[in-house]
């Protein structure tokens, strides 16, 4: 099944390229298609439904939560090859807030000028972070994202999100974060396949570069003595 996934993605990569190497790669309606074959009956359909991911940190909370509120500019390298990339989807490049608390402010900066807002309605220093996202659609350039994934367009809308964040016995941060998808196709179980694995791979990066920025202070001491 994989190996047949892979040939059908390589496939359609190369030609996508030789078309036009400035467009998305893949059209991520293709995703059901070739996912189609796998199990879904574990899955309950819904309209909107939640996507968790969690990472552990070898960090202490304090040190993770500073990387939450604003995220400095993002390096290339400080992002992990994802899904998302493969199929053109813009990099994230920034976050800052114009105050901290229940209210503020987040605005997320992606490339090819894609720009989005997170309202703050959870602010628990150490312990968790809310939001409400507030996206307009139409100041997202239309070239920047396949319709498919555009955020708040016709297919799908994320609604609220946060990272939440605990110790594990041996004093590491286990952070977690969230995102409440509304689906907006009538595609039943396939666009719940493709809401999962986008969404789920958003977060891979997002935890990932949290963890490496945590941990990286720790690693510099270390390395010191």
């Amino acid at each position: 099944l994989f190996a047949s996934m892979g040939g059908l993605l390589a496939g359609f990569i190369k030609n996508r390229q030789t078309k036009n190497a400035n467009r998305p790669l893949l059209s991520i309606a293709l995703l059901p298609v070739l996912l189609s074959p796998i199990e879904v009956n574990y899955l309950h359909l819904s309209k909107t439904y939640e996507v968790t991911n969690s990472i552990v940190i070898e960090a202490p909370i304090n040190r993770v939560w500073q990387q939450l509120a604003n995220v400095s500019t993002i390096e290339p390298q400080e992002l992990p090859f994802s899904l998302t990339q493969l199929i053109g989807v813009p990099k994230p490049l920034e976050a800052n807030m114009n105050a901290t608390g229940v209210g503020a402010v987040r605005t997320s900066k992606w490339q090819k000028g894609v720009a989005f807002k997170e309202v703050i309605t959870d602010w628990q220093p150490n312990k968790q972070m809310l939001y409400r996202f507030e996206i307009d659609p139409d100041a997202i350039p239309d070239d920047a994202l396949d319709k498919h994934v555009k955020l708040g367009g016709e297919y799908f809308s994320p609604l609220y999100g946060g990272y939440a964040l605990s110790e594990d016995k041996s004093g590491n941060t286990i952070l977690t974060l969230k995102t409440t998808v509304q689906d907006n196709t009538n595609f039943g179980v396939y666009s719940r396949i493709w809401g999962e694995v986008i969404f789920q791979d958003f977060h891979y990066s997002l935890l990932t570069l949290m963890k490496n920025r945590a941990e990286k202070p720790l690693v510099a001491a270390i390395s010191h003595y």
